[in-house]
């Protein structure tokens, strides 16, 4: 859903030179991230988990969906923040510009 913003934004502000690297960091960020998300949402659904998988899958997975919403909201946070006036105003104003 995000995937082709997130790659626009990394590579958009770069010279054509630096494009490649930029889509490169951005493509290893988002594989990390998404190796990360599972396995700590695992570790999360399993350590909930008590007595047989059938009867308690749903119960534990609460915890991990209350992960995955604390996330998102993280998510949306950081993209207000870092598009903000002030964020704006500094990226303009830093050395690189």
């Amino acid at each position: 859903m995000v995937n082709t913003a997130i790659t626009s934004t990394a590579v958009a502000g770069l010279p054509t030179a630096q494009a490649g690297v930029a889509s490169g960091i951005s493509s290893a960020s988002r594989q990390v991230g998404l190796s990360l998300g599972v396995a700590i949402t695992g570790s999360v659904l399993n350590s909930g988990l008590h007595g047989p998988v059938r009867a308690g899958f749903i119960g534990a997975s609460h915890a991990g969906w209350w992960l995955l919403v604390g996330c998102g909201y993280l998510v949306l946070l950081l993209g207000l923040v870092t598009t903000s006036r002030w964020a704006l105003h500094t990226a303009a104003h830093s050395p690189g510009h």
